[in-house]
């Protein structure tokens, strides 16, 4: 398996293939400490799109038909004002 995000290759779980059995991929899972968890704000740091392409190998070297997606992201930052009397008690309840 392998990933890209914006045309840079991302961590994925081994490559070696296992030749002793007929199921080919040695670890099914892709995990956070593979590479599989992503900060999108390292290739879009306010918003916009993302481009995430997926593609496998398989133990003779042939690479499959990748899917590529295009992700719209949102990595700016949350603003909240608020405004209030400037004394208020704990104990005052709601103003109306």
């Amino acid at each position: 398996m392998f990933a890209t995000i914006q045309g840079q290759k991302i961590g994925s779980p081994p490559q070696a293939p296992n030749t002793s059995q007929w199921q080919q991929c040695p670890n099914w899972t892709w995990t956070a400490a593979q590479g599989a968890a992503v900060d999108s704000r390292s290739f879009v740091p306010h918003s916009g799109r993302l481009s995430l392409q997926l593609g496998a190998y398989n133990a003779a070297g042939v690479k499959s038909a990748t899917s590529v997606e295009g992700l719209l992201v949102d990595n700016d930052l949350v603003g909240l004002s608020l405004a209030g009397p400037t004394t208020a008690s704990t104990t005052a309840g709601r103003s109306t």
